[in-house]
């Protein structure tokens, strides 16, 4: 029997804005396929004039050396201290409790692992004057606007020539009245020559910081005459304010006619208590101050060094920050067995299992601690963390897995589940165009060209498929094709496997439905991508395999027989 199948293996669509006037409803947005990652989808969505996604950092505060990551999804965000700063470049920053960093991100390590309010004060040292070089008769000052270093230099001893200045002062030479100006920040100059009269100074003695000043023959006290220069050596005054330097102290106090004495060097806030200091973070979370509460955290990610150590739950972990962030994200204890890798007693552990490492035997976890770190479970339903996740999978046998961090978000009037993601209130699958070739055989012994349509074919069929090894499946075609293969068809299993559909926008005639569902379990509503059927003459009629090959942009007229 010859079957005949000719179609569009894709479709060109035109680049048109969603929403308002002439423009398609919002809701007639589509993403083209190849936007594997949020921030392409958030592109592609601004060129077609749809509503970006939101920054889920632009909600979130970080304080105490953590800043905030978006989760891989793009849909919600965390507070992380820095894992490394190995490979970060150094670039001096001036930390809040005036102290120099080699990079913001040591300041940020720093402020985690005391918990002080440390924070980038400026992207240059604290006192570029600090390492200059300069003789007795040279002042350093920092500029206020550039914060660059300017040296000056001291007028050198000149002819004795007495004045009166703009202080009120008598000086023995004009040099005298420049050096004494730039040495106490002030702005002086001549008033008229000889010493000053007795009716040109101040009659009493000014207070808060002010200085007298001699304007027109008649002297006051004022504020004009302090200036201060760029310099941060912070210092925490009695009314709670942190001032840069002593300079800006005595003119604040100047201009508010109040006293503020001095209560502490340093800024005012860096001892102020941080909220982690009175939370305990179990199996290896990390603290962090999260829209000013304490939060415990888990890892996203652990530096790339590769130092194997085998845990207490039986698995062998890239490294030890690996190892924790597995038992945060299992909210249980794994602490190291032996450096290296395990030997494997338990084989793999299915259905959220752990491996125990005294029995080698894979257990079902039994108790959670109830750290609030909400995960979307494919099912659809909302745990508490990944532990309880795990529970309900193993004492229920459940192929389930986390689909996303965070609470599962409603899409219209659905839970989006099996990896499927929200767009323009539809749960839509992955799109996987232009992903590389890398096989990957899974856990349904299907290979897979890559790990992307891997997941997409899980969504597709709602059901979970992970990823059993790389490569290619040893069996591909051998669950599919039944029995009654011969040799010859035997032979031809490296070459050909049964694909599920994955993408959007196309969907199958019923007689090619009614063959696939042979060999896929599809739901009737599944709808398929730009899909093509290559024929396999050499396979006999016995045992009918079908290759599905996905083209991006071309049509093909296809037969098989």
């Amino acid at each position: 029997m010859a079957l005949a199948a000719k179609g569009r293996m894709s479709e060109i669509r035109e680049r048109v804005p969603c929403g308002g006037g002439d423009r398609l409803p919002a809701s007639s947005c589509i993403i083209s396929p190849g936007a594997p990652a949020a921030s392409l989808m958030s592109e592609r969505l601004r060129q077609r004039g749809c509503a970006p996604l939101k920054d889920p950092c632009s909600e979130v505060t970080c304080s105490y050396g953590s800043t905030c990551v978006q989760s891989s999804d793009g849909l919600s965000a965390k507070c992380m201290c820095p894992l490394s700063c190995e490979r970060i470049p150094k670039w001096v920053v001036c930390g809040s409790d005036g102290l120099d960093y080699p990079s913001e991100c040591e300041l940020n390590t720093k402020a985690c692992s005391t918990q002080k309010n440390i924070r980038v004060q400026h992207t240059s040292p604290c006192d570029p004057c600090r390492d200059l070089q300069r003789g007795p008769d040279v002042l350093c000052v920092v500029n206020t606007q550039t914060r660059k270093p300017e040296a000056l230099v001291l007028p050198e001893p000149c002819p004795p020539g007495p004045l009166c200045a703009s202080d009120g002062r008598s000086y023995s030479s004009k040099c005298q009245m420049q050096r004494t100006a730039l040495q106490k920040r002030r702005q002086l100059h001549q008033v008229h020559s000889g010493p000053c009269r007795k009716e040109e100074d101040c009659k009493e003695e000014c207070k808060y910081s002010a200085v007298c000043l001699l304007e027109h023959g008649r002297p006051r006290c004022s504020c004009e005459p302090i200036h201060c220069d760029g310099s941060y050596r912070p210092l925490c005054g009695q009314d709670g304010l942190t001032y840069p330097n002593e300079c800006e102290r005595r003119r604040a106090e100047c201009l508010s006619r109040t006293p503020i004495p001095i209560k502490q060097q340093g800024p005012c806030d860096l001892n102020a208590p941080s909220p982690c200091l009175k939370k305990t973070c179990d199996f290896g979370g990390t603290c962090v101050v999260k829209n000013g509460q304490a939060v415990c955290e888990c890892p996203d990610a652990c530096p790339p060094a590769q130092d194997p150590v085998c845990g207490s739950d039986g698995h062998t972990h890239n490294s030890q920050c690996h190892m924790r962030a597995m038992g945060c994200a299992l909210q249980k204890h794994i602490h190291i067995q032996h450096k290296g890798s395990c030997d494997k007693a338990c084989g793999s552990c299915t259905f959220g299992a752990i491996c125990d490492g005294q029995t080698g035997r894979c257990v079902c976890p039994t108790e959670c601690v109830g750290a609030r770190q909400p995960v979307c479970g494919s099912d659809g339903t909302t745990y508490e963390n990944e532990c309880e996740l795990n529970v309900r999978a193993c004492t229920k046998q459940l192929d389930l897995h986390v689909a996303a961090q965070g609470e599962c978000k409603t899409c219209g009037s659905t839970v989006c589940s099996w990896g499927a993601h929200c767009v323009q209130n539809k749960c839509e699958c992955p799109l996987c165009a232009d992903q590389p070739l890398k096989p990957v055989c899974g856990t349904d012994g299907i290979t897979y060209d890559n790990h992307c349509e891997l997941q997409l074919a899980s969504c597709t069929m709602r059901k979970s498929v992970e990823v059993a090894k790389p490569g290619l499946c040893d069996e591909a075609l051998g669950d599919v094709a039944g029995a009654g293969v011969d040799e010859q068809s035997r032979a031809g299993r490296a070459r050909w496997s049964v694909r599920a559909p994955w993408a959007r926008g196309y969907t199958l005639t019923d007689p090619l439905r009614n063959l696939l569902k042979e060999s896929a379990d599809l739901s009737p509503e599944v709808h398929i991508p730009s899909l093509g059927i290559a024929g396999i003459s050499s396979i006999p009629t016995t045992a009918v395999v079908i290759h599905l090959l996905v083209f991006a942009d071309r049509e093909e007229g296809v037969i098989f027989s």
